[in-house]
């Protein structure tokens, strides 16, 4: 027919048909490769525009490494399943997560899953928020990363997981490092969990929330727990406020040395900061704000070298501060704040044998047994030093012993209460077949009161050579129920008592004893003022000069 367009038949259908199966495979293959599709060499792949689906990726080859970056856009919020999956096997070289973008990452179930087999390093970076487990049924982490390779390093920005927020286990060679700048929450579980097997271990985190559910929900978990297995040492930083439902704060280290930094506050449902160190270095722990435990705000166990405590404030149900070193070094407390203990300590720093002595520098202090209390077993000095209000509801107000050591020193400048003694202090022990030879003194310039034994009770069982002195201060005031002093020298230590002060019975009577000493020769120098008698048991060579008042005095010597 004129004018009728030509028939093409045949051919034509077979062109449509071609066509479509094209569109078919070109759909199909960006279903295999979503929104993260390769770029470059094998195992690279660049992820964009926003999705809902799972990112799943390992590297073709296997033996090339994983490396996932994302372009400005790119966003990922699953209904069902992980957000990345991300995995290398034994053959790999590495494995590499980069978000430069402030992408947005959320799995219904994990945020990031990635585990890295291979001999290279695992690496995540996130500068936006990752997120894992949509509903509180769903139990994922925000990041979780297990490395065997080599190295294993996180830097996130903020993390959300109803199971932990960042879960790291590393079993590869090198080092474990995770660093977060902004808020890290773990809903069931703790805030940031690291395991290191390899060197060495290092959190520094900003702010951290772990167990946040809470009790009804079955939440447990710590705002941060570290755990190095590793050969190298442990170390956690943070900046902002860390909390967990066990501890703020549990570190534990079998490596070199443990090192603790708390910029803000820090508190758990059992401990504030709990760290034990195995390894062969020092453990340090400082705190620059309030540390609160429901048991104990901060404990320390140490048998590495030394260990040393520098906080502002701590409080605890049971003890505010408990130190306790088994190290080859020294121990060291410091505390510039107010510390308390419930039911027992406010603060104890204890020193075994091996340890080389026990220093104590606190401010205010309170126990609901002993406020301050040092403890050492080892050849050291122990020295407690209080500048604030001192309080021991059911016990002494300071407690110190030494049962080996080279001396004893209190030294006290703000007031010290006990229910029983003000200051009770005792260098050797009963029985020892080498009694101990070094000085117990004594100084207080200060209120020191023993509401049911003395204000000062100082006890010397060191042998020749061992001394005791014990000072009252012009702005000294001492005063207790039995007397306002009472020393004693198992060994005939000489004993020398002066106050530029007031030392008296608790009474305030004359006719009541404001000194008593025993078995050594005493020495009583008085510029101030003593109220009471002075009950002097001991040899004939005991003696008692004074330029001041001094009321009803009565030597008796055996």
């Amino acid at each position: 027919m004129t004018g009728a367009p030509p028939s093409h038949g045949p051919r034509r259908r077979l062109l449509l048909s071609t066509a479509m199966l094209g569109t078919l495979c070109l759909g199909y293959g960006r279903r295999v490769y979503a929104d993260c599709a390769p770029s470059g060499p094998a195992g690279t792949y660049a992820c964009s525009g926003s999705t809902t689906t799972t990112q799943s990726l390992s590297p073709a080859p296997a033996a090339a490494p994983l490396v996932v970056t994302t372009t400005p856009g790119f966003g990922i919020t699953t209904t069902t399943g992980d957000a990345f999956d991300l995995s290398t096997t034994a053959a790999g070289t590495g494995l590499g997560f980069t978000d430069a973008y402030v992408s947005t990452i959320s799995g219904n179930g994990y945020g990031i899953n990635a585990t890295n087999l291979g001999a290279g390093n695992l690496t995540i970076t996130a500068t936006g928020s990752v997120s894992g487990g949509a509903l509180q049924s769903v139990t994922a982490s925000g990041i979780q990363a297990k490395n065997y390779g080599a190295g294993l390093t996180i830097s996130a920005v903020g993390v959300v997981g109803t199971n932990y927020g960042i879960s790291a286990l590393n079993k590869g060679s090198g080092a474990l490092s995770i660093t977060t700048t902004g808020a890290v929450y773990g809903k069931y579980n703790s805030g940031i969990a690291a395991k290191n097997y390899g060197a060495s271990l290092t959190i520094s985190a900003a702010t951290v929330v772990g167990g946040n559910y809470g009790v009804a929900s079955g939440a447990k978990g710590d705002g941060i727990y570290a755990l190095n297995q590793g050969s190298g040492a442990l170390s956690i930083t943070t900046s902002g406020p860390v909390s967990g439902f066990g501890a703020g704060i549990e570190a534990r280290n079998a490596g070199t040395s443990l090192t603790i930094s708390a910029a803000g506050n820090v508190s758990g449902g059992t401990f504030g900061v709990y760290a034990a160190n195995q390894g062969s270095g020092a453990l340090s722990i400082t705190t620059a704000g309030q540390v609160v435990g429901g048991a104990r705000g901060i404990f320390a166990r140490n048998y590495g070298t030394s260990l040393s405590i520098n906080a502002a404030g701590a409080s605890g149900v049971v003890e505010g501060i408990g130190a306790y070193n088994h190290g080859s070094g020294s121990l060291t407390i410091t505390t510039t704040g107010t510390v308390s203990g419930g039911s027992i300590y406010g603060l104890i720093g204890k020193g075994y044998q091996s340890g080389q002595g026990v220093t104590i520098q606190a401010q205010n202090v309170a126990g609901g047994t002993y406020g301050v209390v040092g403890v050492d077993y080892g050849p050291g000095v122990l020295s407690i030093t209080t500048t604030g209000t001192v309080t021991g509801s059911n016990g002494s107000g300071i407690f110190a012993y030494s049962a080996y050591g080279s001396g004893v020193t209190v030294k006290t400048y703000g007031p010290v209460t006990g229910s029983v003694n003000g200051v009770y202090a005792k260098l050797g022990a009963y029985g020892q077949a080498a009694p101990p030879v070094g000085a117990l003194s004594i100084t207080a310039a200060g209120s020191v009161t023993g509401t049911t034994g003395a204000g000062i009770y100082a006890l010397n069982f060191g042998q020749a050579g061992s001394t005791t002195s014990i000072t009252v201060t012009s702005t000294g005031f001492v005063q207790g129920r039995i007397a306002g002093v009472f020393a004693y020298s198992k060994y005939g230590a000489p004993i020398a008592i002066t106050n530029n002060g007031v030392i008296q019975n608790l009474s305030g009577a004359s006719t009541d004893v404001a000194i008593a000493t025993n078995g050594g020769p005493a020495t009583i120098v008085n510029n101030g003022t003593i109220t009471g008698e002075v009950n002097i048991s001991g040899p004939a060579a005991s003696a008692m000069t004074t330029t001041a008042a001094a009321i009803s005095i009565r030597f008796s010597w055996t």
